[in-house]
């Protein structure tokens, strides 16, 4: 679940919760420094809110990310997402969102 709050073109804010799932594919392998992995994934995306130029709650959110098992037992993931959102025109406008993200997790 994410929590949104973006200005707008007018006086206020939009907000809105996020709720996505998305499978995700991922290869790892060993470096002399730590396991590297570039994982990927395409799944769905609703918005409790649409922002004021979107046509549609629900969209496809697609992901790929390149990464690295870091820390003591390698329990650590930092990695680098590229991620886009759109309903990939079947309705218009279609504006979609592109979004660059660093995430520092924890392993199970």
């Amino acid at each position: 679940m994410t929590r949104w709050s973006l200005p707008t073109d007018r006086d206020g804010r939009w907000r809105t919760g996020q709720l996505v799932l998305v499978p995700l594919v991922r290869h790892t392998w060993q470096t002399v420094l730590a396991p590297l992995f570039v994982e990927g994934g395409i799944g769905v995306s609703y918005l409790h809110d649409p922002a004021p130029d979107a046509s549609t709650r629900w969209n496809f959110h697609d992901t790929v990310a390149i990464g690295a098992l870091v820390g003591p037992l390698q329990r650590y993931e930092l990695s680098l997402r590229l991620v886009h959102q759109s309903n990939a025109g079947l309705r218009k406008p279609n504006p979609g969102m592109n979004s660059v993200q660093l995430r520092f997790a924890l392993a199970f």
